[in-house]
């Protein structure tokens, strides 16, 4: 026994009990601080067997205070291994334990979840084979021509020729096509009839129509109808009336022709056009054909399967991996034989045929059984005793890189030296130079879209649709490209604007507010746009956008030409690019390298000395009164050996920060004190280090920029019935989190949680949820508070809200939780202390919500499905200063107020802002939600 305390301790205090019941008092000795004991066969007369457990319990307070399992070969614990059981090389009765220890092999990069194939929807190009201005005969003379008149060998000599659009209209009102032939009014119906031809067969044409209709109409194509618009069901005559008025005429699309209905040769289209009503003063018609031609065909999202781990022998001596395994996440056992030189790559992987064919000149070893979590697994390394040799925990995100998980790089140890356990030593695999600058472009005739909004602002609007980082050059947004071709962006190049800074004319918002102009490496003398997203973008806010020039306008019917060169660098390559709101929208999967990391090789971010990696940060007491001083405490640990630690901090984030030296104690911790501040100061604070060859490092890893705070509170006490959730930061970023520009903004800002007093969550995120009107209020505004995943809210939750309005809700939500059946989504009530010190008190909580782990939980794989929030249409109305180019205000704000679920068309750009995808957002899958709401639009016989 090992008395690991700094005082005496009376063995008889303590008892050993085995999982078979037997109970044994100690002898009555004591054992000196730091001092060893035994107790040989006498005094520890058990019967054991390998599997066995032993128990350590201290009496007086009941409290188990260790275990261990017997083996059949003699263990201890490794203070290598924080206190691991590990087989020894010999045995030290009464003196430290002695290992033999393989510490030369370290696992040094991981892919655990490659990058997926998106989604991309089949892309066409279309030929206009019957234009808007297309002649047209039509029927001058009023009546009922029946039903001949639709048929293809009707006789049309009679009728006039006329010249879309056909119109009676003020000539105010814009419409998508020139003005050609006026028509009469006072009559319900119009008739028109056109011919076009096909060539060759018919079976892979594909036909997409387009009209612009006022009222309602019928279409036929060689006799037979293919659609109609505004008109019931049932047989039509010529008195019939479209059931809904049009206000004004669109360019309306979306219709495919069935390919049986057509001819090679000519075919005859005949449109029947009917009004709301007799006395209707406006008439418009004009029709459109397109031929859609296969640029390539759709790609259906797909996750990867490649995975791999990566060893490297960073010792000057050969290791033979005879009995060498890996396990915990996967299970590998190494060939007999097997040695690993010195400076040496090797991988392990979960299909080695399939790997060897991307990577033929890297040593792989084998396939491992399992496989890697997507979100946080356990790798160990264990040498021919059984004892570990390394290990690795990783997570998905926080202080370890986040683009490992699915963004198209791998997990790679900087420094082979450092501790790999830690995320400090970690970074995502620089995939800059594998990535290329590609060109695309793309063209699009701008419709209305159902229940267009007022549009108040004219501008471009890109991107990114999850966290990540592109590259974009040569921006262009083209008017009419096989015509006047007018440019109408300002500032596509960035050529005039000063690299590490804003683009002139243009805004950067919330989760894209870190964008700005870059030099490009590659070509020093081209300016750049670096656009980061921190998550994904809306049409609202969180992206960035550039109003058209010379106050130009999107048009419906007008035809757009949008293009760009990108770069893609790390994270998602869904770029979303539209002319604000949903005109000429698009998503653009940009290239990524096909392959991702550095297997068998050096580590594109590796470097010599990390420096001291630290660990162990923590702050006493957690919530200081004015009279208290703070002691912050970490540890550090480095190859080269650790000469200083310094204690960096600030108050309130504005004043220059202060220096502290570290102070090592007896244990290798270190500490340092500041001094006690006014009720209700903010402190942040990082520690710096520097090991044996000057080499520094700071933690958290960001360290001035980190959010490791406590805030002075001469108040607090433990609320007796709630959970008390204080929320702390910096005076600017609180500032900045309720400024009126920034309401709707979604990057959550620094951080540092403190829950019931006791627990501390350093550099968190949080940012204002709920809708505009509840934004405004400090006291009433609802938080989202984002966890890092290494440290998650009660073990489980990477995220919890609050809702300061939510008393009624509470109430049903707790009754629905409480039933039993009715579902719910884990709810509390807490004890909340606000970032600015409005309101706050007892909060709805909500946890779970509609998360992977709520669904999860309540379906089966659950998880797995794409969970969308039915958002709606919100217009923004104005600016900070009135001028289009300025920062947007959200207040004002109007609303699409009979909004529903309804049938938007075939395009699920359509969809995107009605329907927010919370969940499942690399799969963009929109095709459930577009089935659903063409079911919810069905009358009629279809709907029965």
């Amino acid at each position: 026994l090992f008395n690991s305390t700094n005082s005496v301790q009376a063995l008889s205090d303590y008892s050993l009990r085995t999982d078979r019941g037997a109970v044994l008092p100690l002898p009555n000795r004591t054992i000196a601080a730091q001092g060893y004991t035994v107790l040989d066969a006498v005094e520890l007369p058990l019967q054991l067997s390998k599997g066995d457990r032993i128990f350590l319990w201290h009496q007086p307070t009941g409290e188990l205070r260790d275990a261990v399992r017997i083996d059949d070969v003699p263990i201890a614990k490794s203070t290598n291994w924080q206190n691991r059981w590990q087989v020894v090389d010999q045995i030290t009765r009464g003196a430290a334990n002695s290992f033999a220890v393989h510490d030369e092999l370290v696992i040094n990069e991981v892919m655990y979840h490659h990058r997926p194939t998106y989604p991309e929807p089949i892309e066409v190009s279309a030929d206009t084979i019957l234009s808007l201005g297309t002649e047209w005969r039509y029927a001058d003379v009023p009546g009922d021509l029946g039903t001949a008149w639709r048929e293809s060998d009707y006789d049309d000599a009679s009728w006039p020729v006329g010249q879309g659009l056909f119109v009676v209209e003020d000539p105010n009102v814009a419409l998508p096509g020139p003005r050609g032939t006026p028509l009469p009014t006072g009559r319900p119906t119009h008739y028109f009839r056109t011919s076009f031809e096909i060539l060759g067969p018919t079976d892979d044409v594909k036909l997409k129509f387009s009209h612009v209709i006022d009222d309602g109409a019928v279409f036929y194509l060689n006799g037979q109808e293919f659609a109609r618009v505004n008109m019931r069901d049932g047989e039509i005559t010529y008195d019939s009336l479209a059931f809904r008025s049009v206000g004004d005429a669109k360019l309306v699309g979306g219709i495919e022709i069935p390919t049986s209905m057509l001819r090679a040769g000519q075919n005859v289209l005949a449109v029947e056009l009917h009004q709301n009503s007799i006395n209707s003063p406006d008439v418009v018609f004009g029709a459109q054909i397109d031929a859609a031609n296969l640029v390539s065909p759709a790609q259906a999202y797909e996750e990867s399967s490649e995975e791999w781990l990566e060893l490297f022998n960073r010792s000057d001596r050969p290791v033979d991996l005879t009995g060498w395994k890996l396990a915990d996440a996967v299970k590998f056992s190494f060939r007999d034989g097997a040695v690993l030189q010195p400076g040496e790559y090797a991988v392990v992987t979960g299909e080695a045929s399939t790997l060897s064919q991307l990577e033929p000149t890297i040593r792989i070893l084998g396939s491992y059984a399992g496989s890697l979590s997507n979100d946080t697994d356990r790798i160990q390394l264990l040498d021919e005793v059984g004892n570990l040799a390394d290990e690795v925990k990783y997570f998905d995100g926080g202080y370890w890189p986040e683009f490992a998980d699915g963004g198209g790089s791998s997990l790679e140890l900087m420094d082979p030296h450092a501790d790999n356990n830690d995320a400090a030593a970690w970074r995502a695999s620089d995939e800059t130079a594998r990535s290329e600058w590609r060109h695309y472009t793309y063209t699009r005739v701008v419709a209305p879209v159902v229940l267009d909004p007022p549009i108040n602002f004219q501008e471009l609007v890109m991107g990114l649709l999850s966290a990540g980082e592109v590259w974009i050059d040569n921006i262009s947004v083209i008017d009419d490209p096989e015509g006047a071709a007018t440019e109408l962006m300002q500032n596509g190049t960035f050529e005039a604007d000063t690299a590490e800074s804003a683009a002139a004319k243009w805004r950067v918002m919330g989760t894209h507010g870190r964008t700005q102009v870059i030099a490009d490496p590659t070509e020093p003398d081209n300016n750049v746009m670096r656009l980061i997203a921190d998550g994904r973008m809306n049409y609202l806010s969180n992206h960035v956008e550039s109003t058209l020039a010379n106050g130009a306008r999107s048009v419906d019917g007008r035809t757009y030409q949008i293009s760009f060169d990108a770069k893609w660098i790390s994270g998602t390559p869904q770029l979303h690019t539209e002319l604000y709101y949903k005109d000429a929208a698009r998503s653009t999967i940009l290239a990524q390298p096909a392959q991702s990391g550095t297997p068998g090789r050096a580590n594109s971010t590796g470097m010599t000395n990390l420096g001291p990696v630290v660990s162990g940060l923590r702050h006493e007491p957690v919530v200081p009164a004015s009279d208290q001083d703070v002691t912050i405490y970490a540890r550090a640990a480095d190859p080269d050996g650790v000469t200083a630690l310094t204690l960096v901090y600030r108050v309130n984030g504005r004043d220059e920060p202060i220096r502290v030296p570290m102070i090592a104690s007896a244990s290798g911790e270190y500490s340092a004190t500041i001094p006690a501040q006014a009720n209700n100061t903010v402190v942040q604070f990082y520690v710096e280090s520097v090991d044996g060859q000057n080499a520094v490092a700071v933690y958290p890893p960001a360290g001035p920029d980190s959010h490791a705070l406590y805030k002075v509170r001469n108040n607090f006490a433990r609320n007796a019935i709630r959970h008390d959730f204080q929320i702390v930061m910096l005076p600017d970023d609180v500032n900045r989190l309720h400024t009126p520009v920034n309401m709707v903004d979604n990057n959550h800002l620094g951080t540092t949680v403190i829950y019931d007093g006791q627990e501390v969550f350093y550099d968190t995120g949080t940012r204002l949820r709920g809708s505009m009107f509840s934004r405004q209020n400090r006291a009433g505004t609802g938080y989202n508070v984002r966890f890092r995943p290494d440290q998650l809210f009660r073990g489980v939750h990477d995220s919890v809200a609050f809702d300061q309005n939510g008393e009624e809700e509470a109430l049903v939500k707790f009754v629905a939780l409480q039933s039993g059946n009715l579902g719910g989504s884990y709810n509390d009530a807490f004890q909340l202390v606000t970032p600015s010190g409005s309101g706050g008190g007892a909060t709805l909580t909500y946890l779970a919500r509609h998360s992977d782990i709520f669904l999860r939980e309540q379906f089966e794989n659950g998880g797995d499905g794409t969970l969308f929030k039915f958002e709606g249409i919100r217009v923004l109305t104005s600016t900070v200063d009135g001028r289009p180019e300025s920062l947007k205000l959200y207040q004002p704000i109007g609303w699409v107020g009979n909004f529903d679920i309804q049938d938007l068309g075939d395009d699920k750009e359509l969809y995107r802002w009605p329907f927010l995808i919370n969940g499942g957002r690399d799969r963009d899958d929109y095709s459930r939600i577009i089935d659903m709401a063409k079911a919810f639009s069905l009358t009629g016989d279809a709907l029965e």
